[in-house]
């Protein structure tokens, strides 16, 4: 349905650049944060402000929470996301927890 997602995978930082061009944007942002192995939920709430995705989900975490306090936000927590392209006309950044099984 010409949705652009975004998948990123092990980053500790902030990218720079022509690497922030490219993933602005995306309807759906998975991204890694929560634990010290990847980028720190502060940083990781800057770079979403950054790509203004329309979902952003937070993946390789024991516990979003600390994501999500700095987000701002409560995020939603779902067993499974299924989505098209005209329900994202209306989510800027919203935050969406997916249940780990």
């Amino acid at each position: 349905e010409d949705m652009k997602f975004a998948f990123l995978g092990h980053i500790s930082g902030i990218p720079k650049g022509e690497w922030i061009e490219s993933f602005a944007g995306a309807d759906i942002l998975f991204l890694p944060t929560g634990d010290s192995h990847f980028i720190a939920p502060t940083d990781a709430a800057k770079l979403v402000k950054k790509l203004e995705p329309g979902i952003i989900i937070p993946s390789f975490r024991k516990s979003p929470a600390d994501f999500l306090k700095a987000m701002g936000e409560k995020g939603e927590t779902m067993e499974k996301l299924v989505i098209k392209k005209k329900d994202l006309a209306d989510k800027k950044s919203q935050v969406i927890v997916l249940e780990v099984k």
